[in-house]
Order: structure tokens, then sequence, then C-alpha cells
């Protein structure tokens, strides 16, 4: 029997013989016996089984694609709509929406004496 787990994982943080990936999906955090070659944030769909005998690090056993992401302060003020998606968003929660071109529009509510430090984070 195999516990291999086809997932969308982020790449949280690498060592050049080890990096940990967090599933996308359920949050499981799982920690790599060896680094192939990933940088942190990229993400990864990949299969990933635990290690032999004790099962408590993994291995990646397939990469299906992998992608950087970049995360970005936009210069650009909100528009109209994210301002609309803001208000109707409880304060603390994160709003995600298909953009009319490619990807997803994000809006993240923090308590208003936190959003500068939710910026820099």
């Amino acid at each position: 029997m195999t516990d291999e787990k086809e997932s969308t994982f982020l790449v949280t943080h690498v060592e050049s013989d080890s990096a940990v990936l967090k599933d996308v999906h359920d949050g499981q955090v799982h920690t790599l016996s060896s680094n192939p070659g990933l940088d942190v944030d990229d993400a990864v769909e990949a299969t990933v089984a635990p290690d032999p005998p004790m099962e408590v690090t993994y291995q990646v056993i397939e990469v299906a694609e992998r992608r950087p992401l970049s995360i970005e302060e936009s210069p650009e003020p909100p528009t109209v709509h994210e301002r609309e998606l803001a208000a109707e968003t409880e304060t603390g929660e994160l709003a995600r929406e298909e953009r009319a071109g490619v990807g997803e529009v994000h809006v993240l509510t923090p308590p208003e004496s936190e959003t500068e430090a939710a910026v820099a984070d």
C-alpha cells in the first residue's frame, strides 16, 4: 500500500538538502527529506510520499507542474469593484474572484488598525 498524495503545494521554506511544502487544499505541511530544486514561493503540482520506515518526512515522487509566484503591492488604488468586494467581506476574511483576464483578484480585509502591517506581511 502506498500513501502517495497528489496535490498543489506552496513551497514555504528551502535549504540545499530539504524543503517544506504546504498543501493549498487542506493545509497539511510536508517536510521533504531532499530538495529537488524547489524555491520559496514556488507553486507545484506534485505527488509526494512518506519516507520509510517512520514516515515522518516525505519525498517528491513527481512534479507535474512548477510555477514561481510573485507577491506584490500594487501601486494602483483599489478599483470600485475591489472596494465593493471589501465592503461585502467580513473583517479578517479573504475574498477571491476570477479576473476578467488571467488569474484571480484577492481582497484582504484586515482590521483598519492593522492594514499597514498586513500589507508589509
